[in-house]
């Protein structure tokens, strides 16, 4: 799965123009061997200075985490960081085979007929030549191809997008090194510059064909080529709750609707009640089905006051039975009697520690994109979570991310967490609203549909992050 497989060709264009023209400005007409050379260089003399360090640095690189992102402090994120040339990316599985559906033709009776056949490979390519030997004698080896709209479902396509935003908000944000410039000048004056010359080498080449085609000849071969590496392991998620009732209704509606399906009256009424109150209050109801939202963002259709004060009454009976039913004490406790979320960051140097520390909590927030249950969101992890799929992340998401972050710039609000609830709003949205969203900001075309919803949902985030504030006084 390319980029030129997901957006436009007008996406495209624009992509790969800031794409070139970040190359110009980053290598400053160096060749691609002349970058790496000089990064390996500056990298030696950053790894030499740092070593009396390391301790200091690993703090104060949690330290700019915790300022630039409260986030971390809101949700009790705990960092395992280091500094250390031990990064191995053992855990991840090069060859895991995963299933792809390969389409095929052959003649019948002097008739095309057409096929699909299912098998077990590392990347189409190897589920082509695996599907050549399986599938019947009398097909056209020719004709074989990756069946797309039964292999590529939109959900995969999403999680690509999403994991080239990850990558691109820690290349952006990896330069807040710049912030504590006084503080690393004791250490050396020279090494916030040696820090800019280092990132601008290592990730400004991936804007360069030639370098992307050298980093997938290493990979193919087994080579490992990073300098860090980040993961995030969950053991009771606890993110942020909405505070709008639509939006805790949403939220727990799985759990709600496990108990609808149980033989008690109680509950029955309550639904029923439910959907009474919203055709009282929704004339138009009946045109939605069951849904939340007419297109995706929501037209305001349940806003009315009256509505929600009653939706307000129904949401704490249902929570009330829920606890009931399940011997708990608050609707957002589980089993669990501990756990937490910790992003665990390793990088040779302070930089690439403080890159792949961001890339964690990028990834953290990039859960909310997933739409399907345990075993399909693993898939879809299998499927797209591949090194292979790193520079073009690295080469495009970058932009992509330039254009949400330029959104809450511009947005009236200056509480630096919403920038992330906002991105996991957008993570939230159904796959074909989101692309749209997405290919629209990319080109500065967002309907005003679209633009009222940004503006809403901002609104909604200050408010719940302002109600949670005054209840933590």
């Amino acid at each position: 799965m390319k980029y030129k497989d997901i957006f436009s060709d007008q996406t495209l264009a624009k992509l790969n123009r800031q794409s070139a023209d970040n190359l110009k400005k980053v290598l400053k007409g160096k060749t691609l061997m002349q970058s790496m050379h000089g990064a390996h260089g500056v990298l030696q003399q950053i790894i030499q200075i740092e070593r009396p360090h390391l301790e200091e640095l690993e703090i104060l690189a949690q330290n700019i985490l915790r300022g630039i992102y409260p986030i971390i402090e809101d949700n009790d994120i705990t960092l395992d960081v280091q500094i250390t040339d031990d990064v191995s990316i053992n855990e991840i599985k090069l060859n895991k085979r995963v299933d792809f559906t390969v389409e095929y033709w052959y003649r019948y009776r002097g008739e095309k007929e057409t096929d699909t056949i299912t098998v077990k490979a590392t990347d189409e390519k190897d589920a082509i030549k695996i599907a050549k030997k399986q599938a019947p004698k009398n097909s056209i080896p020719s004709s074989f191809s990756i069946s797309k709209s039964l292999n590529e479902s939109n959900d995969e396509t999403t999680r690509r997008v999403i994991n080239g935003i990850t990558q691109g908000a820690a290349l952006r944000n990896t330069f807040a090194f710049y912030m504590f410039k006084e503080h690393l000048d004791k250490i050396d004056p020279t090494l916030v510059d040696k820090y800019k010359a280092l990132m601008d080498d290592v990730f400004g080449i991936y804007d360069d064909d030639n370098a992307i085609a050298m980093f997938l000849a290493a990979i193919s071969t087994g080579q490992e080529t990073g300098g860090g590496y980040s993961k995030v392991t969950i053991n009771e998620i606890k993110l942020r709750e909405p505070g709008n009732i639509i939006e805790k209704l949403k939220y727990h509606y799985g759990k709600f609707n496990a108990i609808f399906s149980k033989n008690i009256r109680k509950l029955y009424q309550l639904e029923d009640d439910f959907m009474t109150i919203v055709a009282q209050h929704v004339p138009s109801y009946s045109e939605y089905g069951l849904s939340w939202d007419a297109d995706g963002y929501g037209d305001g259709i349940f806003e009315e006051d009256n509505f929600i004060r009653e939706l307000e009454v129904l949401y704490v009976e249902l929570e009330a039975e829920y606890n009931k039913i399940n011997n708990l004490d608050d609707l957002n406790e589980d089993d669990s009697s501990s756990g937490g979320v910790t992003i665990t960051a390793r990088g040779v140097c302070f930089p690439i520690l403080l890159h792949e520390m961001i890339k964690g909590l990028y990834e953290l927030i990039s859960l909310h994109g997933f739409k399907g249950d345990k075993e399909q969101n693993q898939q879809v992890v299998d499927k797209v979570d591949k090194l292979e799929n790193e520079p073009e992340d690295l080469r495009y998401g970058k932009y992509i991310y330039d254009a949400i972050n330029t959104l809450y710039i511009n947005s009236d609000y200056d509480d630096p967490r919403m920038r992330e609830y906002f991105l996991q709003e957008i993570y939230g949205l159904d796959n074909d609203v989101f692309f749209e969203f997405v290919d629209n900001l990319i080109n500065e075309i967002l309907d005003s549909k679209q633009k009222e919803w940004i503006a809403r949902t901002f609104k909604e985030i200050f408010l719940d992050l302002r109600n949670d504030n005054i209840d933590n006084l």
